[in-house]
Parts: C-alpha cells; sequence; structure tokens
C-alpha cells in the first residue's frame, strides 16, 4: 500500500507509488468502497501488488496493458 497521510480536512489520502500524487483510497479511508472497485481488474506483472494507485496511473496502465502488443 502506498503512504497514508491525514489530510487538514480529516481524510486520509494515499500517495501513488508511481506519480506521488495523494488521492483517496477508499479502503484505506476506512470506506465500504472506493472507486477502483468500479474499473476493470488491472492484470498484474510479476512483482506487482500491495500498492494502490492514483485514478490517473491506473487508467494509464489498464490502457497500456489492453493495447495490443506492437
Amino acid at each position: 500500500m502506498g503512504k497514508v497521510v491525514e489530510g487538514g480536512d480529516g481524510v486520509s489520502t494515499t500517495a501513488c507509488p508511481l506519480c506521488g500524487r495523494h488521492f483517496v483510497c477508499g479502503m484505506e479511508a476506512g470506506q465500504e468502497s472506493c472507486w477502483c472497485m468500479e474499473r476493470p481488474a488491472l492484470p498484474l506483472e510479476a512483482g506487482e501488488g500491495g500498492a494502490c494507485l492514483c485514478p490517473d496511473c491506473f487508467d494509464r496502465l489498464i490502457s497500456e496493458r489492453a493495447a495490443p502488443a506492437a
């Protein structure tokens, strides 16, 4: 998981390990669901996993991995 930080508004945010952007992970913030649950599953590469990504990085990886190899 990424580094969790509590913001000034009391909402916990997570730092994306790819870009460093802070975002709200619903699970880490103690919510019942998260924005990522509405996205397609992200196929993991060997050695990946365990870290939450921000929506932009998550969507970029989904697009890259769904694109046919050139």
